[in-house]
């Protein structure tokens, strides 16, 4: 058996992913990485699997990683991250964490303006603004079904995650702030 076969070693990390073996994982997923440093998927499941041991830090990294490949490559393939403006969708049970991952494209959109992030889609219930830590920085206060907006004003450049909640299923991006807007 190769050593390095990406199907043994992403099927190794997949399963102590999934034992919550999150430090072997890393082992595996970082393994995948000597061979194909620019796999997207692969740095985001290493940085899932870093988040959930508590290294805030190196998450960031490999998530920034993974972003500038795919916002780099606008017009390359797209296997799990699916593109939309700065919003990055996980898609193919990529944990995130923090309520459920996105299964397939939800009839959402997101836009980043000045200050404010705004979402637009059916059966709005609330938008969530988390640290990669998980913390929670902000929330929507009143929806009018269709449309939820967040104040971005003071917070900083980096890698959050959006939580949207609808009437039928809950997403969850990873989302990059450019910071002062």
């Amino acid at each position: 058996m190769d050593p390095d076969n990406f199907y043994v070693l992403f099927g190794l990390a997949d399963c102590y992913r999934g034992m919550n073996q999150q430090y072997r994982s890393v082992e595996y997923w970082n393994r995948i990485l000597k061979n194909d440093p620019d796999n997207k998927v692969i740095l985001t499941r290493a940085g899932d699997a870093y988040r959930n041991t508590g290294d805030y830090k190196t998450a960031e990294e490999y998530y920034n990683r993974a972003m500038e490949i795919e916002l780099g490559n606008p017009q390359g393939p797209v296997y799990y991250l699916k593109r939309k403006g700065d919003l990055l969708a996980i898609s193919q049970d990529t944990s995130t964490g923090i309520g459920a991952s996105v299964n397939a494209a939800p009839s959402i959109d997101v836009r980043l303006e000045s200050h404010q992030l705004s979402v637009f889609g059916n059966g709005l219930k609330n938008i969530k603004l988390y640290q990669i830590s998980g913390s929670l920085l902000r929330q929507t206060e009143k929806i009018s079904g269709t449309q939820a907006s967040l104040s971005l004003q003071g917070i900083p450049a980096g890698i959050y995650l959006l939580r949207i909640a609808t009437d039928k299923q809950t997403f969850t991006y990873p989302i990059r702030i450019r910071g002062a807007r």
